[in-house]
């Protein structure tokens, strides 16, 4: 080989790895993005679903629109809570009242149980 082919081979080579590099880097930088949307996502919860919701969830992975059914899943949830925030925060108005009468029963029962045994 003359010096000019050797250069080329070279430039050839380079040009390979980088576009290997180039890969690589990409790739790292989706781990990344994926580990960034998954924080705060620590809590796992396993449900059941019929074949529609399924067939839907897999379409959200098929497209490309989320990367795992898990994380199909985690959207369709989050988008549903948004959809029907009024009503949540109805509900949780309400599971507060039922926490407070349960306090305020156990609170009577301990008074008369107290009553009792004096």
């Amino acid at each position: 080989m003359s010096g000019e082919e050797d250069e080329k081979f070279d430039i050839a080579q380079i040009e390979s790895d980088l576009w290997k590099a180039e890969q690589v880097n990409r790739a790292r930088e989706r781990v990344r993005q994926r580990a960034r949307k998954a924080e705060g996502k620590d809590n796992v919860v396993a449900c059941r679903l019929d074949n529609e919701t399924l067939a839907a969830v897999d379409t959200l992975v098929e497209a490309g629109v989320r990367a795992n059914r898990a994380d199909a899943a985690a959207w369709l949830i989050g988008v549903g809570l948004e959809a029907h925030r009024d009503l949540l925060e109805d509900i949780a108005d309400t599971v507060t009242e039922i926490r407070r009468l349960r306090e305020d029963a156990a609170g009577k029962a301990r008074r008369h149980a107290s009553k009792k045994a004096q």
